[in-house]
């Protein structure tokens, strides 16, 4: 997951995280942007955004994880080429960011959501902060406060020069 304060999708999605990605390997990830479905690389994701998540879903380090992470990715890139989802109702062959993700983990039999019908409800990047995903990593100006894994409440803040500016709140 990532932020970007210079993006014009901060304006739209008023949290610390406006955008999702897969990483791919390769130093290469994939995501849904207006162009729609498309490779970028390790390099254009660290000079664009300015606070980065990176998360691992738990079935990943189990028996069989590789190959669950590979159908994953598999999946993922399969999707390159199609439209970005303009109008966020999914089940079109397009995507928005947060829509690639579930619909590659849901393909490759990965549950990533705390509810059954994501069709009903828009995803948003922090819909993958739960119980199914491990952080592994957090950017310097990203802070974790209250997350214990045991389904309470937790924020992740958002520091500017040591001064906190944002919160996300997420259920663990």
């Amino acid at each position: 997951m990532v932020g970007g304060l210079r993006r014009l999708s901060k304006i739209f999605i008023d949290d610390v995280f406006t955008h999702s990605l897969i990483y791919v390997g390769g130093r290469k990830f994939v995501h849904s942007v207006a162009d729609g479905v498309e490779f970028d690389s390790l390099h254009a994701v660290f000079c664009e955004y300015d606070d980065i998540v990176i998360l691992r879903h738990k079935s990943f380090l189990q028996e069989n994880g590789k190959k669950k992470r590979d159908a994953f990715v598999k999946c993922a890139i399969e999707q390159i080429g199609k439209p970005y989802d303009f109008d966020f109702a999914g089940g079109k062959g397009s995507f928005y960011c947060a829509q690639l993700i579930n619909y590659s983990a849901d393909k490759s039999g990965i549950k990533v959501l705390e509810f059954d019908n994501p069709k009903k409800h828009i995803l948003y990047p922090r819909s993958f902060l739960n119980k199914y995903f491990d952080v592994v990593f957090v950017s310097h100006n990203l802070k974790f406060d209250g997350a214990d894994n045991k389904k309470t409440k937790g924020r992740v803040l958002l520091y500017d020069e040591e001064k906190q500016v944002e919160a996300s709140e997420f259920l663990c």
